[in-house]
């Protein structure tokens, strides 16, 4: 019964996750995403052509992106941020991330929320500079001029 009569919500939930998905991989994908409870809550979140490790990753960060404001605006938890470490970006087109963080950006801003993601360089990914969208890149590696085995940061004094 709550299912039902939440449907207005759930269309509108199925609205937004279609747009992300059709802006980042800039195509219909047919998305689905519904809501059942049959002795458990069960959800199903898919799109076409979201079968290989990449395309499963990117469907999973699309899902917290959304899971992320759900909880932040609709539900008014003092959630206000994300951070995903590097292996669900693992295998991930650097085009459909940049794309994702592109939509994502002014609707994160205006809800005041921050997404954090480590990735693999292996694609040699580079994002726009632009101080007017205030993204940060860092590159973490362990050679003197990089931040994960800094002197100061391993040397007890």
């Amino acid at each position: 019964n709550i299912i039902e009569s939440k449907e207005f919500e759930i269309e509108s939930y199925r609205k937004f996750l279609d747009e992300i998905v059709n802006y980042v991989y800039e195509a219909e994908r047919n998305v689905n995403f519904d809501i059942a409870f049959d002795r458990s809550l069960k959800v199903d979140f898919h799109y076409e052509d979201d079968s290989g490790t990449g395309k499963a990753n990117m469907k999973t960060i699309i899902y917290y992106c959304f899971i992320l404001l759900l909880n932040h605006k609709e539900f008014s938890r003092k959630i206000n941020f994300l951070i995903l470490d590097t292996d669900p970006t693992d295998g991930i087109d650097s085009n459909n991330i940049y794309r994702l963080l592109e939509y994502m950006h002014p609707i994160l801003k205006a809800n005041n929320c921050q997404l954090i993601l480590t990735l693999k360089d292996d694609r040699d990914i580079s994002f726009e500079t632009d101080e007017e969208i205030n993204w940060i890149k860092r590159r973490l590696y362990d050679g003197p001029g990089g931040y994960l085995f800094k002197e100061k940061l391993t040397k007890r004094r």
